[in-house]
């Protein structure tokens, strides 16, 4: 990607963040342009996102995951949208999946906002004991994240177990 395509990026996420209307204008162009720019589509999507649009930002993000499937954010992204359109099952096929991607570059920087997202969308599907194990991976006892509204680990393996044994957890080093 050139520093040229890198700065109207950026230009249009600062946009996008002041709720710009143009901005999806200018992604869309974007795309026309740069159609083989993963982070062209991510971008859109980003913004069909904000305006509730996740079938179209779903669409968007499975063409950047087709343009660099290992990167996992693509799919941490994707796997949201899902749980937003209640899509508790391919959300967890999302978020493994960026698991596996985290696993196999030894890059953990989305490793605990994906098994946290992916225990959400367990205890969606009343699995408390994979929403368990899920958490139990999850280090910092006082992890939290904005699903639909702040919730904490604690909040979560509190809703995990409403529908399954809470699982020992993992021994730590």
């Amino acid at each position: 990607m050139t520093d040229n395509l890198e700065k109207l990026i950026a230009s249009i996420e600062t946009r996008v963040r002041a709720d710009d209307p143009q901005a999806l204008t200018e992604a869309n162009d974007l795309v026309e342009r740069f159609p083989d720019e993963a982070r062209v589509w991510s971008l859109r999507s980003y913004i069909l996102s904000r305006s509730h649009d996740f079938e179209g930002a779903i669409h968007d993000m499975t063409q950047a995951i087709e343009l660099a499937p290992t990167e996992p954010v693509f799919f941490f992204n994707r796997g949201r949208f899902h749980l937003r359109l209640g899509r508790p099952k391919e959300a967890i096929e999302d978020f493994t999946r960026g698991l596996e991607q985290c696993a196999h570059h030894q890059n953990n920087y989305y490793r605990d906002s994906l098994l946290f997202f992916r225990a959400a969308a367990h205890v969606r599907l009343r699995d408390g004991t994979a929403a368990a194990a899920d958490l139990s991976e999850i280090e910092d006892d006082e992890f939290s994240l904005w699903i639909e509204g702040l919730v904490s680990k604690k909040q979560l393996m509190a809703e995990a177990e409403k529908f399954g044994p809470r699982r020992s957890p993992r021994p730590r080093p």
